[in-house]
């Protein structure tokens, strides 16, 4: 949205950079890492944070469980993924942000994470910079 609108703010679509702090700047790491948007931003400003950091990225299988068990806290079905999502989008969003934090255990942890999907992240973070899939300038 940002590219395609820069120039209706009196930006530059080709001078695009992007900010992020602590899980800010693991987000921008992934969008510096990821296919569908690695192309649209320019340099990017990344503050106490990676894209490599050990909670950024979850599995999916652990990313699955804790969001079924998230659901069934607030009444809602688990055995349809489609009937899942649907419940949760309308459960009370104060309930949703209080309950999640049963999931963990520990602080160093995240209830649900990012998880490479195929489409954003095609790989694990630390594999596609070792395979050098951006330039890196510290």
């Amino acid at each position: 949205w940002v590219h395609d609108n820069a120039e209706l703010m009196g930006g530059d679509p080709s001078k695009i950079t992007i900010f992020g702090e602590s899980a800010g700047a693991v987000s921008v790491g992934y969008h510096l890492l990821s296919p569908r948007s690695m192309h649209l931003i320019n340099n990017a400003i990344m503050m106490s944070g990676s894209p490599t950091v050990s909670w950024g990225v979850q599995d999916r299988v652990l990313a699955m469980d804790r969001s079924k068990k998230l659901a069934r806290s607030v009444s809602c079905p688990t055995s349809s993924h489609a009937g899942m999502m649907d419940c949760l989008r309308s459960a009370d969003p104060l309930e949703l942000v209080t309950k999640q934090w049963d999931l963990i255990s520990s602080f160093f942890d995240v209830p649900i994470g990012p998880v490479v999907d195929g489409t954003f992240l095609t790989d694990h973070p630390a594999e596609l910079l070792a395979r050098r899939q951006v330039e890196v300038v510290v």
